[in-house]
């Protein structure tokens, strides 16, 4: 990911203020299935997310059942999250609506728009959304990914000593990486 969609991402989650739409893509699952929960989390509290979050992949969605999504307002709460899965794949007439609904989207929607890994990212939802695009970690980068998900996720701190041993034992998978941490 780069330095300044990470930099957007955090300010977004510190803040609590959040873009209308943002377009998560990249080759790295797990950062961005890690930048959605913590986007979720920031948005809208545990109690209310039954009934104000919405998760679809593209194909489910039908252009009067996403125009239904994105104009529902938010049931006791100060914002809805709708996430559409593998947002390229959306349906000719769905994606019209997506598009209309992009140059004015709701203050009260928080749409997450995920691109599938291998999936080519798509200009024109990068362009009309907050792109937050994840490449994966290159080697040098996760000692201090280790010692920033160790301090976030567990409250500790972990040496660079330690971060390097723990690379060097497991590799740079970050699925592996969190299990063995959270050992």
């Amino acid at each position: 990911m780069s330095v300044s969609a990470l930099k957007t991402m955090r300010d977004a989650v510190k803040r609590g203020v959040f873009d209308g739409a943002y377009y998560i893509c990249g080759e790295d699952d797990f950062q961005k299935e890690d930048a959605m929960r913590q986007l979720i989390a920031a948005a809208v509290e545990p109690a209310m997310r039954d009934f104000n979050m919405e998760v679809k992949r593209a194909q489910d969605f039908d252009a009067k059942s996403l125009d239904a999504a994105l104009s529902a307002v938010p049931m006791m709460a100060d914002r809805r999250v709708i996430v559409i899965r593998d947002a390229s794949a959306l349906k000719k007439e769905a994606r019209k609506i997506l598009d209309r609904y992009l140059k004015t989207p709701e203050p009260d929607v928080m749409l997450l728009l995920v691109e599938a890994s291998g999936g080519k990212t798509d200009a024109e939802l990068a362009k009309n959304t907050t792109p937050l695009e994840f490449d994966v970690l290159s080697a040098d980068r996760i000692p201090k990914w280790i010692a920033h998900y160790a301090t976030t996720e567990f409250q500790t701190r972990i040496s660079a000593d330690a971060a390097e041993l723990l690379q060097s034992a497991v590799g740079t998978d970050p699925h592996q990486l969190v299990g063995e941490l959270d050992k």
